[in-house]
């Protein structure tokens, strides 16, 4: 039979070996809509695609679902601090930046970096830029409509890069439905 010492020193011990709970980073923004993507080559056809997405924004984090006509998720992107992650249907596959990997994935950049700040209507130093169009980093963003409410968030981005090949460009089509926050 154990003594009331020996229950309370198990208790104790107990109690210090309860794993802490990790707060979850508080969310900056989410942003779920749809996305067209079209990267154009000199000659050859044009590589299209076309997803619905959620787009959320912690103050660690950056994680983007892009997902397919019926739900299904085709790709997942996580962004952190040091290393970013691609999940899709061809596995896990890890890189120092989000574009390094999207690069690969889609044969064409996808400026993450800055459509953290693009998408809500910011160039990167933060200034509010939406709805005037402007040029940042080889990119034009023009907002051809915002949401009609007070929050002057974006509802549509359209995001254009030539590059330097002849005839090779990219066009990004942002249809946002949701923000939240």
């Amino acid at each position: 039979m154990m003594s009331r010492f020996g229950l309370a020193a198990l208790l104790l011990l107990g109690a210090c070996a309860t794993r802490p709970e990790i707060e979850p980073a508080p969310l900056v923004f989410a942003a779920e809509g749809r996305l067209s993507l079209v990267a154009r080559q000199s000659a050859a056809e044009p590589r299209q695609m076309t997803a619905r997405f959620i787009w959320t924004e912690t103050e660690r984090t950056t994680q983007v679902d892009m997902l397919g006509p019926l739900g299904e998720t085709l790709l997942r992107l996580r962004v952190g601090a040091h290393l970013s992650e691609l999940q899709s249907n061809q596995g896990i596959e890890t890189a120092a930046s989000p574009e390094q990997l999207l690069q690969k994935y889609f044969a064409a950049p996808v400026p993450v970096a800055g459509l953290r700040f693009w998408l809500r209507g910011q160039d990167k130093s933060g200034q509010r830029r939406a709805p005037q169009a402007f040029e940042e980093d080889g990119w034009r963003m023009e907002y051809t409509q915002m949401f009609p409410d007070s929050s002057q968030l974006p509802r549509i981005v359209r995001l254009q890069r030539v590059l330097p090949e002849p005839g090779a460009s990219v066009e990004i089509r942002l249809v946002i439905d949701q923000w939240k926050p």
